[in-house]
């Protein structure tokens, strides 16, 4: 795989932000001065107004699914310390099993219903 060039970001980037505080000296430095380029370039040119709205929206619904994520944490947690996760995990194995082997019966029905459909004769 071939390195990727970045010798001309340096210069072009320090046209517009400060070497400061985009020294451009890794890639890391590379991607976030060109995603600050980025942004600085789409804000000139949207609505202010609706920008900040969706913005405080996706915040909260990010906030929302991270207090969200406790919550299930904290039940997994207290089901693992009951043993109620294991004899969750043992019933539902022990269902998949059961409807495997009745699939397999089914599965050898529907086939012969299949292909006589497509072959009468048979």
């Amino acid at each position: 795989m071939a390195k990727p060039q970045y010798s001309y970001l340096p210069d072009e980037v320090a046209q517009y932000l400060p070497k400061n505080k985009f020294p451009m000296n890794n890639e890391a430095e590379y991607i976030r001065g060109v995603h600050q380029l980025s942004v600085l370039f789409f804000v000139a040119r949207i609505d202010q107004k609706r920008f900040t709205k969706q913005t405080n929206f996706s915040f909260s619904v990010a906030s929302d699914a991270s207090q969200e994520a406790r919550r299930v944490r904290d039940l997994l947690e207290y089901f693992a310390d009951n043993g109620l996760l294991r004899k969750y995990a043992e019933l539902l194995l022990g269902r998949l099993a059961h409807f495997v082997d009745r699939f397999k019966i089914c599965d050898t029905g529907f086939s012969l219903c299949s292909s006589t459909k497509r072959n009468p004769r048979a």
